[in-house]
């Protein structure tokens, strides 16, 4: 059991496990044959980087990420070291690194490491390779994500032939590349070609992996999502269910993916105006993700918005209003973490995603401020928190703080950004894997803001601006002054409408609350 030879078979089957679908068969043969070859070859060993590679690479498919970021970082360094920067084993460690960022959607630190492999495999294998097609397909998949699909396109097709000439269409990586392609597709609105691939994927995935492999519940999912696009509900239902089952039987009620199927069904159910069974799937999905990934977690703040939206159709506004409110302080808690260190083209495609929170809600606070007044102060707080000039004022703070010649504030800055970037990756992780408490970061975090505040007239006026809410802007009137904001937004009424309203939010020193007055529909 201590030979080389052994730890290679221990290897060969975890990947077989992990190949179909059997994760907890694989993890212990994993972790044997990595300890065998850490005693037996020792840690600067091919072998061994290989094992934390693919112990990594478990780790990453579970979403386990804490551990799978170290293990991969542990085998690029290796490699590094034994074999250089022009090895297929150096270009795979940079790959999968990137394909794990990609997954926290850490998409600045991705990019570079999937640009680096891809150059590398051109280099060795030529273009025709199964690595290249891997290169291509991840690449794409990242400006997939970032909504940059004429980048996306032409990697997603380019990955697909080289795989359908050099494994044929009846490999899972071809039905992959297939499936990919179909999610563009169906992301621009071309849903006849999206149709195809979806269903061309899954028949492969069906013949070669069989009806209990997670990949086989991903293709039920996602042409059950297509049909659902295009409002076939009744094609959509037995796809979601079928995924839905699949998933709690492979992976278990307390994974992610699972609760992505209870969220999906609900919201179907939504659409067809059934609330009583969308209500207990989407509160079984947000109860999943609130566990699992925190109540920090982007998944869980729309899981959040979609309960507010069902309760508010059941004309049960408290439920409604008190979960709106508690998405949209994760969602501005997750815009403040994240705006720190994005460039104004990443904050710009970030707020994007979660921009329809904020014109749900004051669709919903239009009809709701006779009964509840005290809505108003959510909607003009939100309105300029969010304007355009203070999304954009944490980089002019950046650059000017990091090219001023005070080295200890520059230490501080730089010392807080880390904190920051290692609080939000703690947040994009289930809590089980969490290595530190992210409260004690936030407490490091706070210290080291308040010196900066101290420190930096900049950095005071950005924290001031984020931090202001209407009593700040009513305090600094006078008598017969009034303040008003303009708001416009598309108007949610149980459904998306096509109707864009335009408001005025009005501040006067006698105001209890801001009042907000509807001013005409765009269309007038």
């Amino acid at each position: 059991r201590e030979h080389p030879d052994y730890a290679t078979n221990c290897n060969n089957l975890a990947e077989l496990y992990r190949i179909t679908g059997n994760y907890q068969k694989a993890e212990p043969l994993y972790i044997e044959a990595k300890a065998i070859r850490e005693k037996v070859l020792g840690k600067n060993h091919s072998d061994y980087a290989t094992s934390c590679n693919n112990l990594a690479e478990l780790y990453r498919i579970t979403g386990n990420y804490q551990k799978a970021e170290t293990l991969y970082i542990e085998a690029k360094t290796i490699r590094e070291k034994l074999l250089g920067k022009e090895h297929s084993d150096y270009a795979r460690s940079c790959n999968n690194l990137a394909l794990l960022y990609n997954n926290m959607g850490d998409y600045s630190k991705a990019e570079p490491l999937y640009i680096e492999a891809k150059t590398i495999r051109e280099k060795v294998s030529g273009k025709e390779h199964p690595d290249d097609a891997t290169s291509c397909n991840n690449l794409a998949a990242l400006y997939n994500n970032i909504g940059n699909y004429s980048k996306a396109e032409p990697l997603y097709i380019e990955a697909k032939a080289i795989r359908e000439k050099v494994l044929g269409k009846e490999h899972p990586d071809y039905a992959t590349s297939c499936n990919n392609l179909a999610a563009l597709y169906n992301n621009i609105g071309n849903y006849s070609k999206a149709e195809a691939l979806y269903i061309e994927a899954k028949a492969i995935r069906e013949k070669v992996l069989g009806k209990e492999h997670p990949d086989y519940a991903t293709s039920c999912n996602n042409l059950a999502a297509l049909y659902y696009d295009i409002e076939n509900y009744e094609k959509t239902e037995p796809l979601y269910l079928e995924a839905k089952v699949i998933r709690e039987k492979v992976l278990g009620k307390e994974h992610p993916d699972y609760a992505t199927s209870c969220n999906n069904l609900a919201g179907l159910y939504y659409n067809m105006g059934n609330y009583k069974k969308a209500e207990p799937l989407y509160i079984e999905a947000k109860e999943i993700w609130g566990k699992v990934l925190g109540k920090e977690h982007p998944d869980y703040a729309s899981s959040c918005i979609s309960l507010a939206l069902l309760y508010s159709n059941m004309c049960n506004y408290q439920k409604a209003e008190v979960l709106y409110i508690e998405a949209l302080y994760i969602t501005n808690s997750n815009i403040t973490k994240n705006f720190q260190f994005l460039s104004e083209k990443e904050k710009e495609l970030y707020f994007n995603t979660v921009s329809f929170y904020f014109k749900a809600f004051n669709s919903f606070a239009l009809k709701r401020k006779a009964e509840s007044p005290s809505i108003t102060e959510y909607v003009y707080n939100n309105t300029i928190r969010n304007k355009g000039l203070l999304l954009k004022s944490s980089t002019a703070m950046r650059s000017a703080i990091l090219s001023s010649k005070d080295t200890a504030l520059i230490n501080t800055y730089s010392k807080w950004i880390n904190l920051e970037k290692e609080i939000t990756k703690l947040h994009s992780i289930p809590i089980a894997e969490r290595d530190k408490n992210p409260e004690e970061l936030e407490k490091q975090a706070n210290i080291l803001e308040k010196q900066l505040v101290k420190s930096s007239q900049l950095f005071f006026d950005l924290k001031n601006t984020q931090n202001m809410n209407w009593k700040d802007v009513q305090k600094t009137l006078k008598l017969n002054e009034v303040a008003i904001e303009f708001v416009h937004f598309n108007y949610y009424n149980k459904n998306w409408t096509d109707t864009t309203y335009y408001c005025a939010l009005i501040i006067t020193p006698e105001s209890k609350y801001p009042e907000m007055i509807p001013l005409f529909e765009e269309k007038q």
